[in-house]
């Protein structure tokens, strides 16, 4: 994986075997799930690379998924600048473990 696209948050099709840390998407994955995908009708899922197969946020259409995140929704920064803040934030993390196990 290059390093500029390393823990970057992407939107891609759902499919079927994405899991759900929280209570709330982990609903509407099973929503989603149920009356989509049997169906054969397209969902999406915002995904982050890095972490196979997590959601974060689970919707109908591409739109959805980036309306779903509040901190987008509030207008409050753009979904771009967001996924490169979540990006720094878990890199800086990953690090920080690293860093704790050497010494």
């Amino acid at each position: 994986m290059k390093n500029y696209k390393k823990y970057k948050p992407y939107i891609r099709r759902m499919n079927g075997k994405e899991k759900a840390n929280d209570l709330f998407t982990a609903y509407r994955l099973a929503f989603y799930q149920e009356l989509y995908l049997k169906k054969g009708n397209k969902c999406f899922v915002m995904v982050q690379r890095g972490f196979p197969n997590l959601a974060i946020a689970v919707g109908a259409s591409r739109k959805d998924v980036k309306k779903s995140i509040f901190i987008i929704c509030a207008k409050r920064i753009s979904f771009k600048k967001w996924t490169t803040e979540t990006k720094r934030y878990a890199n800086k993390k990953y690090y920080d473990k690293k860093k704790a196990l050497v010494i």
